[in-house]
C-alpha cells in the first residue's frame, strides 16, 4: 500500500515495491512517473529518485525519459517524431486512476491543499533529469526540435538556458550551444528565445 498523503522518499517506494515483488527498475520507474500527474506530492519523490537511484539509470541514454515527461504535462496532440515510447505514459496514469483505493491511501482530497500546478511538476521533473543526465534534454531537443518549437516554446526557452549554464563550465557544452543558436538563427521564434 502506497500512503499519498504523506511520501516521504524514493527509497520508502522502492523498498515497499521490494516487500510486493516489483523490481524497482524501468517499468516501476515509469508508473511511478505516470503517478505525478495524478498526484502532485508524490512529483518532489520522485524527483529525489531520479537524482539519486540506480533504478533511473537505464534511462542514462534514453530521450524516453524526456518525451514521457514532456507528454504527461504538455496538451499537445503532436506525437514527437524521435521517440515513440513503449507504452503511452499518458494510458499509463489513466490507468492508475483506475486502480482500486485499497492500493494507495488517500485521505486528503485534492492532494491535501499541497497541489502543484502541470508546469511546476514537468519542470521540477526535468530538473531532476538535467541534473543527473545533463546531455538528456539536448537529445530530445535534437531528435524534435521542430515539434518543441511548434507546441512547447517555453521548454525550448528552458533548454536554452539549461545549455547557457552548463556551456559557460564546460567546453563539450559550450560547443553544442553554438551548435544549438546556430538553428535558431533560422528559426522564427530565436528572437523570443534568446531575450529569455
Amino acid at each position: 500500500m502506497m500512503d499519498l498523503d504523506c511520501p516521504t522518499s524514493w527509497a520508502e517506494y522502492e523498498f515497499k515495491a521490494a516487500v510486493f515483488g516489483m523490481h524497482a527498475g524501468r517499468d516501476f520507474c515509469r508508473w511511478m512517473l505516470a503517478l505525478t500527474r495524478l498526484w502532485s506530492p508524490v512529483t518532489p519523490v520522485v524527483a529525489e529518485g531520479i537524482l539519486s537511484s540506480t533504478a533511473w539509470d537505464c534511462f542514462k541514454f534514453d530521450i524516453g525519459l524526456v518525451s514521457d515527461i514532456c507528454e504527461l504535462f504538455t496538451f499537445e496532440k503532436r506525437t514527437p517524431a524521435g521517440y515513440m515510447p513503449a507504452g503511452n505514459i499518458r494510458k499509463m496514469a489513466d490507468d492508475l486512476s483506475a486502480v482500486p483505493a485499497a492500493v494507495f491511501t488517500c485521505k486528503k482530497p485534492f492532494d491535501g491543499g499541497k497541489y502543484l500546478p502541470y508546469q511546476t511538476r514537468k519542470y521540477t521533473l526535468l530538473d531532476a533529469v538535467e541534473r543527473r543526465f545533463p546531455l538528456l534534454p539536448v537529445k530530445y531537443y535534437a531528435a524534435n526540435a521542430r515539434t518543441v518549437h511548434m507546441s512547447d516554446e517555453q521548454l525550448a526557452i528552458w533548454i536554452k538556458q539549461r545549455l547557457s549554464e552548463r556551456a559557460a563550465r564546460f567546453e563539450t557544452f559550450r560547443k553544442i550551444y553554438e551548435g544549438m543558436a546556430a538553428e535558431f538563427v533560422d528559426n522564427h521564434l530565436a528572437a523570443a528565445v534568446f531575450m529569455k
